[in-house]
């Protein structure tokens, strides 16, 4: 079977996406990515060439299209840069009507699982957390432009801090924090660095 075109492959991750998002790469069987997908185990050895590989194109997938997105929707094309970040860190748990969404963040879990892989797994998840440390300071910076931080502040620092406040919210999300408390708690991060 010839290799999937790139519309097929790009189906084919997104609906991986919530199986490895609620099973974890661990917990996730190629009997499960089977049934899931609905392709043969041939044709996705032929494709992938094992479940390690399909894992790492379904992460960066899911960092090219949703994160890739939302830093766009939300860091780089608002007015107020520092409104940006607040709607970017909120939507984190403000899941909007995108079906991948649903798996917040499926970067973020995989960190939590295989952050350690020192082979390919772990340089799509670093990849990853790094595009987003990067959309976060350009960010910041775009803030000190407006006015809206002190131009004194370290953009880089500013921006690994946020970043590090992804793991927080959305654990506290999963175990019962209210969207209304955990946007009160990015509103009060924010108002530190004014």
């Amino acid at each position: 079977m010839a290799r999937p075109r790139k519309l097929e492959t790009d189906e084919l991750l997104d609906r991986c996406v919530p199986l490895f998002w609620q099973k974890g790469y661990e917990g996730t069987s190629m009997r499960d990515i089977e049934q899931h997908t609905g392709l043969t185990p041939g044709s996705l050895y032929h494709a992938f060439g094992n479940k390690r590989a399909l894992f790492v194109a379904t992460l960066e997938h899911y960092v090219n299209t949703l994160i890739t997105r939302r830093i766009r929707q939300h860091l780089i094309e608002p007015v107020s840069a520092l409104e940006g970040v607040k709607r970017f860190l909120t939507s984190l748990f403000a899941v909007s009507g995108h079906p991948m969404e649903k798996q917040a963040c499926l970067l973020v879990k995989s960190a939590f699982e295989l952050g350690d892989d020192p082979a390919e797994i772990g340089r799509a998840i670093r990849q990853g957390l790094l595009r987003v440390e990067l959309g976060l300071q350009q960010a910041v910076l775009r803030a000190q432009q407006q006015g809206e931080l002190p131009a004194d502040i370290p953009a880089e620092k500013v921006a690994r801090h946020l970043s590090l406040l992804m793991p927080g919210l959305l654990m506290a999300h999963r175990n019962g924090a209210t969207s209304r408390q955990l946007e009160d708690q990015v509103d009060w991060a924010l108002s530190r660095l004014r």
